[in-house]
């Protein structure tokens, strides 16, 4: 599959999504984003975060 899909694969790596709940005291309250990161040398170079509504 790296064959055919290395970079894709390898840009997964660097992708996490973190869903809050609807706790008013946690603290990802109504959290839902999506964090894409470009790392060089072991050091975040760009993060860009999506927001989405949660509920």
């Amino acid at each position: 599959m790296e064959k055919y899909f290395g970079d894709e694969l390898e840009q997964e790596k660097n992708k996490t999504h973190i869903i809050g709940n609807d706790d008013v005291n946690s603290p990802m309250y109504r959290n839902s984003t999506g964090y894409k990161a470009e790392i060089e040398d072991g050091k975040i170079k760009k993060l860009v975060a999506h927001f989405y509504l949660n509920g």
